[in-house]
């Protein structure tokens, strides 16, 4: 049996994720208070055994992390040159933490004040519709819109389409 407590942390470095890095027989019991930190020297998946909800979720890979699930986390940390890719059929909602890396999201992504993108950090709108997330923008930070097609995203009362440090690619009239 392997179990995670309210927070103790997982380093994830296998490329498959959580459940590569637990390859075992038993039961595996991760509580949505424990901490994950992505830290692979190739790039990862967080895989299907990430929970549904976490403490601290850290990406520590600059090869890249892709999470490809639903996930709640209530801090999330993306150091500078490190990168997170969030599917099109995933889910992140992030109370608090700090984006100093990349972000690249072709599913949903939500945040709120409390979640900041740090001068030098990039957010990638990479997706018709949805959503730019919620947070404290610095004024050196960068929204990229590249994927819509026929539904610009909605932005956040403090941000708008044509503030500083925003580019649209792809930004329907």
């Amino acid at each position: 049996m392997f179990r995670m407590l309210p927070y103790s942390t997982l380093e994830v470095g296998n490329p498959a994720g959580v459940e590569g890095n637990l390859q075992m027989t038993g039961t595996i019991s991760l509580d949505g208070g424990a901490n994950f930190t992505f830290n692979g020297a190739s790039p990862q998946f967080t895989g299907q055994l990430l929970p549904d909800s976490c403490g601290v979720l850290t990406i520590g890979n600059s090869n890249g992390v892709a999470l490809t699930d639903t996930v709640t986390c209530s801090e999330l940390q993306i150091p500078s040159t490190n990168s997170l890719s969030i599917a099109d059929t995933a889910s992140l909602t992030a109370w608090t933490g700090s984006v100093n890396g990349t972000v690249v999201n072709k599913g949903a992504f939500s945040g709120s004040s409390a979640l900041s993108f740090a001068n030098g950090s990039l957010y990638q709108h990479d997706r018709n519709g949805g959503n730019i997330p919620t947070a404290t923008w610095g004024t050196a930070s960068s929204c990229l819109i590249t994927g819509a097609t026929s539904t610009a995203p909605a932005t956040p009362t403090r941000i708008s389409t044509t503030s500083p440090g925003i580019v649209r690619d792809s930004l329907p009239v």
